[in-house]
């Protein structure tokens, strides 16, 4: 049975439980994708009484980790927090959270908690995406190093695809840079190059010929994984802040738009906080740095080294250039104490806590 009928068989019949899960989804696939019965070991403790649902090529050099859970279960990051402290403990990268309609990959290598090793996620109702995932952690994409490779092609798409879209991002000012220095093109705005690789047809037909956009692959299409959405649906972050539990709880950002400009995709509170403090700074008319916020003095939210007073380490710095310089801001917040940074950062710096406005989405 080929991937995608699996994939179909369980959604036209569900599996009932996570037991029904495993034997219908996911062993399947992990047979259709190339791992012999022996090669599929479940529930291997270590010394410290820890194990994950599925060990995948055991006692090799390619061991990884699968967790399962019930078809209907939403899936969260802390669900592969005990794979994860497994693999850590033995030395191993790779960890596949799945409830077999949702799959989630997480690289060990990265330092932080389970929603900071989160590479990127796949759902069976987007076939492409799901038979790419399964693909990469086919036995032979794993031995032949096939997986890291998918691992860093999805976090350049969505890193370009962030920064190709915004005007203010450090890419496009490069880009910038040369382009107007081209024959022609002396008058380029910042704005016009984020708009060329916008999902904008527009924009695109106005900045291109016909002739080429006819055959050569879309801009949009190659460096920028999601479509610019409207500006529906979008909250300030003066009024998410006065009511997190109303506009954060049980979300994740999705999108952040700063004045008029193109929105930003952003992953996670940590990814909108990064985002956020940069944007800020660059608006901003003069910043003191590092910034603490008055109700948190042991602890920077920005600072020119990643540390907090007394040297510190921060607990996951996000690096940021600004005109500046490089700063680290602390992301290790929870969602209601990132929205109270970046509110308390925008009345310190002189900001208008409603030139910055976010899109949520329901949490996985």
């Amino acid at each position: 049975m080929k991937i995608r009928e699996i994939f179909d068989e369980a959604l036209s019949s569900p599996p009932c439980n996570e037991s029904t899960t495993c034997e219908w989804v996911l062993y399947p696939i992990l047979q259709e994708i190339g791992y012999s019965k022996r090669e599929i070991m479940s529930r291997i403790a270590d010394s410290n009484g820890q194990f994950p649902d599925y060990t995948l090529l055991p006692e090799t050099s390619h061991t990884w980790y699968l967790e399962a859970k019930d078809w209907n279960v939403l899936l969260q990051d802390k669900f592969a927090q005990q794979s994860l402290n497994y693999a850590n403990q033995n030395g191993r990268r790779w960890v596949v959270l799945t409830n077999g309609q949702v799959w989630r990959l997480y690289d060990n290598d990265i330092r932080g908690i389970a929603e900071d090793k989160l590479v990127t996620v796949a759902k069976i109702q987007s076939p492409d995406d799901a038979h790419a995932f399964v693909q990469a952690i086919s036995k032979n994409s794993i031995v032949s190093g096939g997986l890291e490779r998918y691992a860093s092609n999805v976090r350049l798409a969505s890193a370009l695809g962030a920064q190709l879209c915004d005007p203010n991002s450090e890419v496009v000012k490069a880009l910038w840079g040369v382009v107007r220095k081209m024959p022609g093109l002396h008058a380029i705005t910042k704005q016009s190059i984020a708009g060329f690789f916008s999902p904008d047809d527009r924009a695109r037909s106005e900045s291109r010929p016909t002739e080429e956009s006819a055959t050569a692959p879309e801009a949009s299409e190659t460096f920028c994984a999601v479509a610019v959405p409207d500006t529906g649906g979008y909250v300030t972050l003066r009024d998410m802040a006065v009511d997190p539990r109303k506009y954060a709880t049980g979300k994740q950002p999705e999108f952040l738009l700063f004045q008029d400009s193109v929105p930003i995709r952003v992953q996670r509170w940590k990814g909108l906080m990064a985002e956020s403090v940069r944007l800020i700074v660059e608006s901003a008319g003069s910043v003191s740095i590092p910034y603490q916020q008055p109700r948190a003095r042991k602890r920077y939210v920005v600072n020119k080294a990643p540390q907090h007073p007394k040297g510190v380490q921060m607990l996951a710095p996000a690096e940021i250039s600004t005109k500046q310089g490089t700063l680290f801001v602390e992301t290790h917040l929870s969602a209601a104490s990132t929205l109270d940074a970046l509110q308390g950062m925008c009345e310190a710096w002189g900001v208008s806590a409603t030139d910055l406005r976010i899109r949520c989405q329901d949490a996985e």
